[in-house]
């Protein structure tokens, strides 16, 4: 999709197309829509906007924009502001101060330059592509609405499935289920304990926030299944997750499924990148297999106790075992502490010589992520070449910085993405193998000294379980 001068740049975060039609997708009272600002048939009145519910059986492949384009001939990065009415452009051209462009360092050493116009700028040209991402609200139906169709309501299986039954056309979300009178539900940790979840009412079932659940008692007899649907798509070993009621999400850590159209989700180590790709239920190169393998009931897998000994229990206990965890964050250290039941739900905190970055998704990754917490916390918007909210603090100013960022991180869990306590934390931390700078000399002893790492480094300070 080309934009000249007299187009507007699409803004910030996911569209998806309806009827034909590019709409941006946002949340709405909880629940993912697509937004207009005029008036569009089958949508509804929402303050002063017009927006349609998704639900969960809508096919919605989302995507997002890339832009690149010249500004007085100087070949630049177009990032819409928020708000779309103004345009950050990003030049790696020393020249372009000329231009009025401002230098800006980066984190990871040297600078880019940048400048801000408005969205239409006569001298500016971009050409914007479309990126496919992540359907958001993917094992998270709550955040969609049910079925629309009560055909396919009716060939819903989670909960509905009887054991041993015959196949659904639709896919179970993998995960943990336990099977209660013969029908499998998710099991879920809440706050109180461990659940079974169901998306409608059911005898011993309680509402609570769009969904019903039952609290999993010492006296229940329950079989534990642990469902995976693993396969095959263009020669890639695959993992298969549902996202409607025929379109399905595959995920691999193979590199070479770029080239087969998958792309990058998230921001990690190479060898647990994850890269992600929406195709059809029925795609013909797609074999998909459907595994029920036995499992611990949730508390004793690993052998962990219900509430492992010495997990904080108060938000003020955590953010004083974060704050001397955050010390251990040295060079090449890396920690990310997430929720138990959707690591979507992290901060993650980089080590560097003398600095620590920390970063935290938004919204286009925590569907109900409440932004205003994150900057109201001190927490840094997201930019071009920073897709998260961040933050960095420096070793030389000591122990107090060390505990508000500690703090900052406290306020983005508990209230940024409604975490219920830090008993349903759990964290994973590694540190990368060391690295000579290129065209530094070293002898054969320094090499063979060398750091090579730790790919699961403890950091008893936390308190909390591996993740």
């Amino acid at each position: 999709m080309d934009h000249t001068a007299s187009n507007l740049v699409p803004g910030p975060g996911l569209y998806a197309t309806h009827d034909g039609v590019v709409y941006p997708l946002r949340v709405h009272d909880g629940r993912w829509a697509f937004r207009s600002a005029s008036p569009v048939r089958g949508f509804v009145v929402d303050h002063d906007v017009y927006i349609r519910p998704i639900a969960i059986d809508d096919e919605v492949e989302c995507f997002g924009f890339e832009h690149t384009g010249a500004y007085r001939g100087l070949p630049v990065h177009v990032a819409p502001r928020p708000g779309g009415a103004g345009l950050l452009l990003v030049s790696t051209d020393r020249s372009s101060a000329d231009l009025g462009f401002t230098a800006e360092a980066l984190r990871r050493g040297g600078n880019d330059w940048r400048k801000t116009v408005t969205n239409g700028d006569p001298e500016l040209t971009v050409t914007s592509t479309r990126v496919r991402k992540p359907t958001p609200w993917e094992g998270h139906p709550e955040e969609v609405l049910p079925p629309r169709e009560p055909a396919q309501a009716s060939a819903r299986t989670a909960p509905g499935k009887r054991s041993g039954a015959a196949t659904s056309p639709r896919l179970q979300a993998p995960g943990l289920y336990a099977v209660l009178d013969g029908l499998d539900y998710p099991v879920v940790r809440r706050s109180t304990g461990w659940a079974l979840r169901s998306e409608e009412p059911r005898p011993g079932f309680v509402p609570q926030r769009g969904e019903h659940l039952r609290m999993i008692t010492p006296e229940d007899q329950l079989a534990y299944v642990t469902i995976l649907h693993p396969g095959t798509y263009r020669e890639l070993s695959v993992r298969v997750r549902p996202t409607s009621a025929h379109a399905v999400q595959l995920s691999t850590r193979d590199r070479r499924s770029v080239d087969r159209g998958f792309v990058q989700f998230g921001f990690e180590r190479p060898e647990i990148q994850e890269y992600v790709h929406s195709v059809a239920r029925d795609d013909p190169e797609l074999q998909v297999r459907t595994t029920r393998a036995p499992s611990a009931p949730p508390w004793l897998r690993n052998e962990r106790e219900r509430t492992p000994t010495g997990v904080p229990t108060t938000w003020s206990d955590f953010a004083g075992a974060l704050a001397a965890a955050l010390e251990q964050v040295t060079d090449r250290v890396f920690v990310i502490v997430s929720a138990s039941g959707d690591t979507r739900r992290y901060v993650q905190f980089a080590g560097r010589p003398d600095v620590m970055d920390a970063e935290a998704p938004g919204r286009s990754v925590v569907a109900d992520a409440d932004e205003r917490v994150l900057r109201g916390a001190g927490w840094t918007p997201p930019g071009p070449s920073q897709p998260n909210w961040s933050a960095t603090a420096r070793r030389h100013d000591g122990r107090p910085v060390t505990r508000a960022l500690a703090e900052m991180s406290v306020t983005v869990l508990r209230d940024g993405y409604s975490v219920e306590s830090p008993r349903l934390l759990t964290y994973t931390a590694w540190r990368d193998p060391q690295v000579f700078p290129d065209g530094a000399s070293y002898t054969a002893e320094q090499w063979e000294a060398r750091d090579l790492g730790t790919a699961a480094l403890e950091i008893p300070a936390l308190r909390l379980p591996r993740g």
